[in-house]
């Protein structure tokens, strides 16, 4: 089993996401990752250590979610990397939206895992990305233009050539980003918004003061509580994948759209999941449960 397919087998951060997508094991692969075209991601058999296998595991986690949302007025079974009419052009500048975008989730995932409790390091000497772009694109300032476009010729290493930008306009890249970067955050980053200090993840362990955390707790009874509850396996696998349409209508360009707003306004209220097609929200008015089915079908 090659180290990166272990991380997204064993982290609860990670097993959720790998699971709606086919990840394969490639005993002459040269890189740690490849995502292809329909989301699948092959995994190489290079030795890391467990934290650089989980970066790559997550980035292409990422990348694979995000090549797997369906672009808007796409039928269901379809996969493409840009929507169905768009130019070459449109198809470059998406492909280089999407890889920076996962770029971005993945450094800003990164940056709040609590690897100094489990790592011997001293606490002011955080572990370092296994990437040159990592801490600027985990940064809440947009990069600068060639920043940016190095990120995704970076990124290309890890995708299928099909998945690739033909070419990289700097500054168009640039001008996106500025209009979508607070808005480009990790799931678990975007469903403990609209609370307060309560819920936000202890550095150190991952939990918030309830003991919960935005992933499944695995091997751990929860009882459900109103005020916060850590989310079951299927509830995590929507929220993430919900985020996934998010970060998509940003790529092509719908921010402020109708579709956007509505799966927007719904991400304060993602808490548990209430059995096939539900999820329960905090109880913040005479709705407590809100069928998913139509919004997500």
């Amino acid at each position: 089993m090659t180290d990166v397919f272990q991380s997204m087998l064993s982290s609860s951060a990670l097993r959720h996401m790998s699971a709606p997508c086919s990840v394969m094991q490639h005993p002459d692969f040269e890189r740690p990752v490849c995502v292809q075209p329909d989301g699948a991601v092959l995994c190489g058999p290079q030795p890391l250590g467990p934290v650089q296998a989980w970066f790559f595991a997550r980035l292409a986690l990422e990348v694979s979610a995000l090549v797997r949302a369906l672009p808007h007025g796409m039928a269901h079974g379809a996969t493409c990397a840009s929507p169905v009419g768009a130019g070459v052009d449109t198809q470059a500048r998406h492909r280089a939206r999407l890889l920076l975008a996962a770029a971005r989730v993945t450094a800003c995932a990164w940056s709040a895992q609590p690897w100094h409790a489990a790592s011997p390091r001293p606490q002011d000497v955080p572990e370092a990305m296994p990437c040159t772009w990592g801490a600027a694109m985990a940064g809440s300032a947009v990069p600068s233009a060639p920043q940016l476009a190095q990120c995704v010729v970076d990124m290309a290493c890890y995708v299928a050539p099909a998945l690739r930008p033909d070419a990289v306009d700097a500054q168009d890249l640039h001008n996106w980003a500025c209009s979508v970067w607070p808005m480009v955050q990790p799931a678990e980053w975007l469903v403990v918004q609209g609370g307060d200090e309560r819920l936000d993840p202890a550095r150190q362990t991952g939990l918030n003061r309830y003991g919960c955390q935005p992933f499944p707790r695995y091997g751990e009874l929860d009882f459900s509580s109103s005020t916060a509850s850590s989310p079951t396996l299927p509830a995590a696998r929507a929220i993430h994948q919900a985020a996934a349409r998010l970060t998509r209508l940003a790529v092509e360009g719908q921010v402020g759209g109708r579709p956007w707003s509505r799966s927007r306004r719904s991400w304060p209220l993602f808490t548990n999941w209430m059995g096939p097609g539900g999820l329960c929200w905090p109880h913040r008015g005479p709705t407590a449960l809100w069928r998913l089915r139509r919004l997500w079908a």
